[in-house]
């Protein structure tokens, strides 16, 4: 019966090693309810807590740093935006008073054909009146010293006076465009 018993003792001190020998690991899901005992009582528990405390810590840390950056970012672009809208306006305003310059330019340019069709004109017919004064003049020198009755030569005078008037009509006619041609 001793070695019975001892035979008993040995096979349970076996076991226990066997036991706590499989249990090396202090983490319940590999050593099982004698690894989380012993987990407990070494202090590894504890140790393994503190560090993913530490390194949850620092997550926490890291994200609110990428937060703040995410929110400087955010503050720049809404700037760079603001900034990009100022210029898109400013464009616009350019492209505007380019769009009146070119109309301004192009009336002027059109003011500039009329204006030199409008002088061709008036220097047209102030040649034309040029040679009916010169005209008017020569038949008037030519009547000099004749009477003032119904002859012929007093009709042709009469005739040449009413042209005269004529041309002094034409005249003012003439000046008055080229007035308003200067303005």
């Amino acid at each position: 019966m001793m070695w019975q018993r001892l035979l008993l003792v040995l096979f349970i001190l076996a076991g226990s090693e066997i036991l706590f020998g499989c249990a090396a690991s202090t983490d319940p899901h590999q050593g099982g309810l004698l690894g989380g005992i012993k987990g407990l009582s070494s202090g590894e528990y504890k140790k393994r807590i503190d560090e993913r405390q530490a390194r949850l810590q620092r997550l926490k840390e890291a994200q609110a740093e990428l937060q703040k950056e995410t929110a400087e970012l955010e503050g720049e672009k809404k700037n760079i935006q603001a900034q990009i809208e100022d210029e898109k306006q400013k464009l616009a305003a350019l492209q505007q008073d380019t769009a009146w310059l070119e109309s301004k330019i192009n009336t002027l340019e059109q003011h500039k054909k009329t204006s030199a069709s409008k002088i061709k004109e008036l220097k047209g017919r102030l040649a034309a009146l040029k040679k009916e004064i010169s005209q008017v003049s020569s038949d008037l020198n030519a009547l000099e010293g004749s009477g003032l009755g119904d002859t012929e030569l007093d009709i042709r005078r009469r005739q040449l006076e009413a042209q005269r008037k004529a041309l002094q009509k034409e005249y003012r006619s003439l000046q008055e465009l080229t007035l308003q041609l200067g303005q």
